[in-house]
């Protein structure tokens, strides 16, 4: 009988410890998965909060320093005009310095896009990051000519709203309508005509 028996538990062993291992790697992998996914959605959204603030004149993107009123000034009141197409440089570079720092899985297979649409109130801002989340399988996927990889995907959305960035804006552009004919005429009548209103309301 003890003949019959003798391997038995080598043979179980070779058929069970690859399931548990796989088991415990899969585990592993999932934990770091749905923890590198939290973090970076935690990441995108601290970086659209961020814009969201520096729009404002608030604080710089970058560090998170909050402006002083004196530093604030020194900008200028129509600092956003030259700083258009500078926003996306500054959220990707957040993004990358805070991935690499917090992130468990550190590798620079980041690819974001920053979408800013611009409103006459307010501007709407999309951050989207795709971060390639690599498994002990991608070899083998390689051989077999699978697609390797498991892409992470995070969304991010603000709306951006200053009512006195508004109020200069109209402002610079009721100066420089001015200096067209057709539109200072116009802007002329129209004063005539609410001067009308006002002297018929004063006469009541």
């Amino acid at each position: 009988m003890q003949t019959k028996w003798r391997g038995s538990l080598t043979v179980e062993a070779s058929l069970i410890f690859p399931i548990v291992f796989f088991a415990i790697v899969s585990l592993l992998y999932m934990s770091i998965y749905l923890h590198d996914s939290t973090v970076l959605k935690a990441i995108t959204n601290e970086a659209a909060e961020r814009f969201e603030l520096a729009y404002a004149n608030r604080v710089d993107i970058q560090s998170g320093h909050v402006l002083t009123p004196k530093e604030r000034l020194s900008k200028g009141l129509y600092w956003r005009w030259a700083k258009q197409g500078g926003y996306e440089d500054d959220v990707s570079a957040f993004i990358k310095k805070e991935a690499q720092r917090r992130l468990l899985l550190k590798d620079d297979q980041l690819h974001m896009t920053t979408d800013i649409k611009n409103y006459i109130l307010k501007q709407h801002l999309t951050i989207e990051v795709r971060k390639k989340f690599s498994t002990p399988l991608d070899p083998v996927n390689q051989l077999l000519g699978i697609s390797t990889g498991i892409n992470m995907v995070v969304q991010s959305k603000t709306s951006m709203r200053d009512p006195a960035e508004v109020i200069r804006n109209m402002d610079y552009l009721d100066d420089l309508s001015d200096y067209l004919g057709p539109v200072k005429a116009a802007k002329e009548k129209y004063r005539e005509k609410v001067k009308d209103i006002i002297g018929f309301f004063e006469n009541l």
